[in-house]
């Protein structure tokens, strides 16, 4: 009983907020638009086809349809809105709950009770959870409501959103208590909290710019190998056939090739190897931090299955209009082609990658380190004089 009164008491504070209304009707709006997206038999439709897109490849019915919508929600909005703009919503309207708490004169009701101070911390940090829950629960279920209406499928993996962001939310939340229980300031505690999604968001973003960058080399790296292995053989066959620099100039045009090549290759495999030793030295360090990014990014793993597209398939679907046909096999590469090659290869080894790192290794180490601020923050509720 004393933890449900508990829990009603911080339901009913967070009801009297005006941010938690905010953020509700703001949540609201958000469904009604990405429900007016539909699909047509000519394309795609906006604003409950207020406007329309032609575009065979996103027809109703077409696979990609169903990747460009739930890549919308999982990429753009949860990312977006939830993981940004209403979490940070959300830690402006909780950020003085454990402040106010232990204002003179409100904890001493709640201490002068035969309860255990540490249970009272927990229900508490808990009860502040209680934002974040039905606003993510609102949000899931007028987007699966749009999905099944659009596109006529009903998809139960999109309420897996709901613990994954409340999970997100609570690893900065931990971090926010700490910085409370330390200053008894809501003003600090907010703005080193905002420090430390920032440093957060840094770090993530250097590891993911050193991966890109890495990936984007090896991928160079590989097809220059492989175009030096053809030419290599060709060269080998000129030799063999007499044809020589003596009386060739093709025998001197694939050496020269074989030379570039070579060169080229010695560069990317230098550079791709530093590289790839500044992403280690990022992704050492992220290792021992809340993973806020990649947990909001397990969205998108949920909702999307292992053969089925995805918005990387939706980002470069489609014939290459405008590109030329593709060179022969022993002739300089085309340098818009190549391009356009290389940043798709890039973009699904990335892919890869991110889905490659476990659930267990994501969550847990993130969980390990909200725990060991939480429970700094339960001592120092504990210990203190009231």
């Amino acid at each position: 009983m004393q933890t449900l009164a508990l829990l009603h008491d911080s339901w009913r504070l967070l009801l009297s907020r005006k941010l938690f209304w905010i953020t509700f009707a703001i949540n609201l709006l958000v469904v009604v638009l990405y429900a007016s997206i539909g699909f047509t038999d000519q394309g795609v439709s906006i604003l409950f086809g207020a406007y329309e897109i032609e575009d065979p490849r996103f027809r109703l019915g077409a696979p990609l349809a169903e990747a460009l919508y739930w890549g919308i929600f999982s990429d753009f909005i949860v990312t977006t809105w939830l993981a940004w703009i209403a979490t940070g919503l959300a830690l402006v309207s909780t950020t003085s709950i454990f402040p106010d708490f232990l204002a003179d004169g409100a904890i001493d009701l709640v201490v002068s009770k035969p309860i255990r101070r540490a249970k009272v911390f927990l229900v508490k940090y808990l009860g502040a959870l209680l934002f974040v829950l039905p606003q993510v629960s609102v949000f899931c279920l007028g987007a699966f409501l749009a999905y099944g209406w659009r596109l006529g499928e009903w998809n139960w993996s999109i309420f897996l959103a709901i613990p994954i962001v409340t999970l997100f939310y609570s690893y900065l939340y931990g971090f926010n208590v700490l910085m409370a229980m330390i200053t008894r300031s809501s003003i600090a505690a907010l703005i080193f909290t905002a420090l430390f999604w920032l440093c957060l968001f840094f770090v993530q973003s250097g590891e993911g710019l050193f991966n890109r960058i890495a990936t984007d080399q090896e991928v160079q790296l590989a097809r220059v190998e492989e175009r030096l292995a053809r030419r290599e053989a060709a060269l080998a066959k000129l030799a063999a056939e007499g044809k020589t620099s003596e009386n060739s100039n093709e025998y001197e045009r694939v050496r020269g090739q074989v030379e570039a090549d070579g060169k080229s290759a010695t560069e990317l495999r230098e550079t791709a190897t530093s590289t790839r030793e500044w992403h280690g030295l990022f992704l050492n360090v992220i290792t021992v931090l809340p993973k806020n990014q990649e947990t909001i990014g397990l969205v998108g793993r949920a909702l999307t299955g292992e053969d089925e597209p995805t918005m990387t398939d939706v980002f470069f679907a489609g014939p290459r209009d405008g590109l030329p046909p593709p060179p022969p096999p022993d002739a300089e590469p085309d340098r818009r082609r190549e391009r356009r090659d290389v940043a798709q290869a890039t973009a699904e080894r990335i892919e890869a990658d991110y889905d490659s790192r476990s659930i267990a290794w994501i969550i847990g180490t993130s969980l390990l380190f909200e725990a060991a601020l939480v429970g700094a923050a339960m001592v120092l509720f504990i210990r203190r004089d009231f």
